[in-house]
């Protein structure tokens, strides 16, 4: 008996050994991976915070510039400007009425648009249900005085081309929060005309959707504050529009210990809260501020799905510490299946971003190493033709040069770039992007790549080029010059390079209309555009400057070839057949850049010289400064 047991100790010990051993092992195994989990599990909610601040800018940033998009479209309208020029012609207002009521309809959260003149009257007022299909005009006899609205006050001191923004409030009616509670968003454009303010545009827009779709998500409580800490958003929805509901609820009274530096830094994260300010999104002052708190129950999921999957992992490995290996093979396995299922469910925000988010990574010469989903939805290439390529795949030839040495001096410098870049799909076709490019660091501080992240403004930019052109001619109109002669004023300061423009006005044009009428004058003014479009050089760029007066500007061109290039023009219109206006003329008047000049002294010289030609005789080219070079 004595013998049996001291043969059976050394097993005794020997299991008793490995069963020690697999308790050490499964209680190391225990912490260290509880530890590592936790940690990326915090590490990737910071990410994820991360990656929704960027979303939810961007959103915020197309919502606003579809409004101002939307204003600035019918500030520039010929329709408005018919309107303007007579206001008392019932058939212009109510042309006008109709498209604003147009715009109403097709933006479903605007409930309401106004024209207010000087004054403060409102001239045009169109009113719409909430999300309604229909929208109707306000008869003229129930138009307001709205000279006392601090709306009025504020905008109508506002410069040209520059927008107002309200504060993100409630609606009220007669004194009273109108229920249920309407969330509100005003935003105002001044409509000038010949330097004199003319009228107010002001739109309603119904912001209950969009804020909605703000601040939802599945993983985060949301919040909203202005500069005070007032809440404008709450998720318990009580406690929400705090300065206007008499609940005083202040972000101070939530989190004590963080919000005065959320009050202060811009962007402000840790483990537990993450903020960001909008103060650039929402132009109004309220410097807004969102936070972003995990969600209790969805820290209580994550941690008991990582305690559950580290305490398996523990047993796993008490277990095959025993000399029983045949379950080696098995226990890892399922485990795994385990951790991909958690894997799958704590990165599936990651499918979202890939889908809807349009990004991608290259390396330090610009080669493709990533792109997501909607990258390759929005090029038309494949992944694999994307991968190991040069981003230059994507060059339009239609962007300047100088952008792309702008970008990668930029970022090669560690600094991000943002701008607007139009490029090309796979099938040829062009779209624009507005990209901003982030240099990535390593452990070391060095770049090892740049990522990039892009949305779509191909809608905005045909807006945009539409409200630049003149609808009669086809050219662009006086709008689109003065933004190009601006451009060519930088260029040629900065490179010390050569400017000229040219100045033509058709002869008695004025007796084309009294005499056939307004249809062949048209008619005249477009074939005269026409031949000036197929006349010029690729890199001119012509426009109509008002009436029957046309204007082109000649980059890297001196006067002497200027003069060549008006006279050519002259001798085109001098022999072209206008039908049943007859033969018809333009005088020209040229001036080049001048030290110092501005826009309006180099076109002051060529408008000058332009009335020379007309005294001279008409149907000749003058330049600035000199005789008459030309004459019939």
């Amino acid at each position: 008996m004595t013998k049996k047991t001291q043969s059976s100790k050394p097993y005794i010990l020997t299991i008793l050994d490995f069963m020690f051993f697999g308790i050490f092992i499964a209680f190391a195994t225990f912490l260290i991976n509880y530890t590592v989990h936790f940690e990326n599990s915090s590490a990737e909610l910071k990410r994820n915070a991360e990656t929704i601040t960027e979303i939810k800018k961007e959103q915020i940033t197309t919502f606003i510039s579809r409004i101002e998009q939307t204003l600035y479209s019918i500030e520039h309208s010929a329709i408005l400007d018919n309107f303007i020029a007579d206001p008392n012609d019932p058939t212009r207002k109510r042309i006008l009425q109709e498209l604003i009521r147009t715009v109403a309809i097709a933006n479903t959260d605007f409930f309401q648009v106004r024209l207010l003149d000087t004054t403060g009257m409102e001239v045009i007022r169109i009113d719409k249900e909430r999300n309604a299909t229909k929208a109707h005009i306000v008869p003229d006899e129930a138009l307001q005085d709205k000279h006392n609205r601090y709306y009025f006050k504020a905008a109508v001191q506002l410069p040209p081309n520059t927008y107002w923004h309200s504060r993100l409030d409630l609606n009220i009616e007669h004194g009273i929060i109108e229920q249920p509670l309407h969330p509100t968003y005003r935003v105002a454009l001044p409509i000038y005309r010949q330097d004199a303010l003319y009228a107010l545009l002001i739109v309603n827009v119904d912001m209950r959707s969009f804020l909605m779709t703000l601040w939802s998500h599945t993983t985060f409580n949301t919040y909203l504050v202005d500069k005070e800490g007032y809440y404008i958003h709450h998720h318990n929805m009580n406690l929400s529009w705090s300065r206007y509901t008499g609940t005083e609820r202040t972000l101070f009274d939530d989190f004590p210990e963080y919000a005065p530096k959320i009050m202060k830094q811009d962007v402000f994260n840790n483990e537990k809260i993450y903020s960001f300010g909008l103060e650039k999104q929402f132009d109004n002052g309220e410097m807004i501020k969102m936070i972003l708190e995990p969600k209790y129950e969805f820290i209580e999921q994550q941690s008991e799905h990582i305690y559950q999957l580290v305490l398996y992992l523990a047993l796993l490995t008490l277990a095959i510490s025993l000399p029983m290996g045949g379950i080696f093979a098995i226990g890892p396995a399922r485990l795994q299946v385990k951790l991909n299922n958690l894997l799958k469910e704590n990165s599936k925000y990651i499918d979202i971003i890939d889908q809807y988010v349009v990004t991608s990574e290259t390396d330090l010469q610009g080669k493709i190493t990533k792109v997501s989903t909607a990258f390759c939805d929005l090029s038309g290439y494949e992944k694999e033709e994307l991968l190991g390529a040069n981003h230059r795949i994507l060059n339009s030839g239609k962007t300047s040069p100088e952008v792309y040495t702008e970008l990668w001096n930029t970022i090669t410098e560690g600094s991000v770039w943002t701008g607007e870049l139009l490029d090309r799909k796979k099938d040829g076709s062009s779209y624009w992007v507005k990209t901003t490019i982030l240099p990535e660091y390593n452990n070391e501080n060095r770049i090892t790549c740049y990522t990039s992240v892009s949305y779509d403004i191909t809608d905005r930019k045909k807006i945009e080029a539409l409200s630049r052109l003149d609808p009669l001619t086809n050219l662009g109109n006086r709008a689109m010059l003065d933004e190009e002669m601006k451009n060519e004023l930088e260029r040629v300061a900065r490179y010390s390079s050569n400017l000229s423009i040219i100045m033509l006005d058709i002869d008695f044009f004025k007796h084309i209309n009294d005499t056939y009428g307004h249809l062949t004058g048209d008619a005249v003014l477009q074939k005269i555009a026409a031949l000036l479009k197929n006349g010029i050089r690729k890199t001119d760029k012509v426009g109509r400057w008002g009436g029957e007066e046309f204007l082109i500007l000649c980059p890297e061109t001196t006067l002497e070839y200027a003069e060549v290039l008006a006279e050519n023009l002259r001798k085109q219109i001098e022999a072209v057949d206008f039908g049943i206006a007859g033969d018809q003329t333009a005088s020209f008047g040229l001036s080049s850049y001048q030290e110092s000049d501005t826009a309006d002294t180099i076109l002051t010289r060529a408008d000058n010289a332009l009335y020379k030609a007309k005294e001279e005789g008409r149907n000749r080219v003058v330049l600035a400064g000199h005789l008459p070079s030309t004459s019939s």
